[in-house]
């Protein structure tokens, strides 16, 4: 993460902007009244869906349950494509 003042940030803005979409690197920008994250929309978007799936507590379950599995040295049970989409089925 890179860290700077509102005041370097208006004399280095393109290498913000640049390091934020073409190195995936947050910038965090202290100003008088509070601090903000710049990040690529990209990576936003990566963690919107991180948090929504964190917010979903039977993906979550799903989820560390597979890796359990996968850290027993087990293989994940698969499902088919009529049982993922199940309950898009009216």
């Amino acid at each position: 993460m890179i860290l700077m003042r509102e005041t370097d940030m208006k004399n280095n803005i393109n290498q913000i902007l640049s390091s934020a979409i073409r190195d995936h690197e947050e910038v965090l920008i202290s100003c008088t009244g509070g601090n903000l994250v710049i990040v690529s929309q990209d990576d936003w978007e990566i963690t919107k869906e991180t948090l929504k799936l964190l917010n979903d507590k039977i993906a979550l379950r799903a989820l560390l349950n597979g890796h359990a599995t996968r850290d027993k040295g087990r293989r994940p049970a698969g499902k088919s494509i009529d049982e993922v989409f199940d309950d898009l089925v009216d």
